[in-house]
């Protein structure tokens, strides 16, 4: 189990990640993207299907996507919306089933 960050690190957000054991929760790891800046707001919403989680953050403009193996979490890609000629759009749902993530914006 990694450290949690300091409270430096935590203005920036991260994401906990806890495990069932016995009758009691354990944090397992932490997540942050690669990119983070201050109040970037990640992990401001995330969402988990199976070993996958994706977690919004950089101002709600991405969302990165982490995959488990064993207790390690690994930051796969950051997802960004983009419309034709506008890029960037912020994302104000998202979604994870199986392999298949659904990003939107409105």
């Amino acid at each position: 189990m990694k450290a949690l960050p300091t409270v430096t690190a935590v203005a920036f957000g991260v994401a906990v990640l806890a495990v069932s054991q016995s009758q009691d929760f354990v944090q397992e790891d932490y997540i942050k993207a690669s990119n983070i800046a201050a109040n970037d707001r990640f992990g401001s919403s995330v969402a988990i299907s199976g070993n996958t989680i994706i977690a919004r953050g950089n101002n709600d403009r991405s969302a990165c996507v982490f995959t488990r193996n064993e207790s390690e979490w690994t930051q796969q890609a950051c997802l960004t919306i983009s419309a034709g000629d506008v890029t960037n759009l912020p994302i104000t749902s998202m979604a994870i089933s199986g392999d298949t993530i659904v990003l939107a914006t409105t």
